[in-house]
């Protein structure tokens, strides 16, 4: 029995090392061919790049050391993107190849392509190990960068069924203050705490507690809001001060409190910047294809 394992351990690390030789092969002959750099796929500069500058003119500034969206501050931007995306491992739950299998075409659209990945950006390519998370090989545009920035804040507030972590690492604090309103009101009251629970996941929202009321039943089911934007200040002692004015007169409830306004930094431009671009150079793709052909 023993021979038999250690002939299954031999085994298993020789082909382990032979598909890792393989590979490397297959990656070193990929690197004679001829791809577009980035700095030939940044020479037009996407509109939603243009936004981020306007919309965060200092921290576009600090982190590529110009005010303007250019081409080279947005090829800075699509490699430092990119690292960002390898290294968070978002690979690991979003890929970048729509796969002719399993009717994968219905749900992402047409079939990926070869010249889809014959670019810098691929190299390595980033296929993706499984299907958690939407594929992205076509995302560019599909959604505002203010859907990016809350999605990286807090996935759950506007993708409520995620399972993807916060990524607060990509934001600073701008030196700014807001007064939110993060109010908690009551949605329902059921007769056990199972039915409360299948109501709160019947309504996609896992952001919810069960409180007991008096006795053992009913329980109360609390659905916590979004939090909103009320004002902001530049001074935190002002917006302090505001919140606690907002909160005059209520008793228990004082939903209005004031917090550092958090804006994303250059991890979290260049993500949202790499993600807005992926798909652009494709050129028209088929959104809505015809069933393949069995033939």
């Amino acid at each position: 029995m023993e021979r038999f394992q250690t002939l299954f351990l031999v085994a298993g690390l020789g082909f382990f090392c032979f598909a890792v030789f393989a590979m490397g092969i297959g990656s070193i002959g990929a690197r004679g061919l001829d791809y577009d750099t980035v700095e030939e796929m940044a020479e037009t500069v996407i509109p939603e790049f243009e936004e981020l500058a306007a919309t965060y003119p200092e921290q576009f500034q600090a982190a590529y050391g110009e005010a303007e969206a250019n081409p080279k501050t947005f090829a800075d931007a699509l490699r430092s993107g990119r690292d960002v995306y390898v290294a968070e491992a978002c690979w690991h739950c979003h890929s970048q190849f729509i796969r002719p299998v399993g009717n994968e075409y219905l749900r992402f659209g047409a079939t990926a392509t070869a010249n889809e990945g014959y670019n810098e950006l691929h190299m390595p390519v980033l296929y993706g190990t499984r299907r958690v998370g939407p594929d992205l090989s076509r995302e560019a545009g599909k959604r505002p960068n203010g859907w990016h920035v809350a999605h990286f804040w807090e996935p759950m507030e506007v993708v409520p069924s995620s399972i993807m972590p916060s990524f607060s690492w990509l934001f600073q604090a701008s030196g700014r203050f807001e007064v939110v309103n993060s109010r908690k009101e009551t949605v329902g009251v059921f007769a056990s705490e199972q039915e409360a629970t299948q109501e709160m996941q019947k309504r996609n929202n896992r952001r919810y507690s069960i409180e007991s009321g008096e006795g053992s039943k009913p329980f109360h089911v609390q659905d916590s809001y979004t939090e909103r934007v009320v004002q902001r200040f530049a001074d935190e002692e002002e917006a302090r001060a505001h919140a606690e004015g907002l909160n005059t007169g209520l008793l228990a409830d004082k939903p209005f409190s004031s917090k550092a306004e958090m804006v994303p930094n250059k991890k979290g431009l260049s993500l949202i910047a790499y993600i807005q671009f992926l798909g652009t150079w494709s050129g028209e793709v088929d959104e809505n294809p015809a069933e393949p052909s069995e033939d």
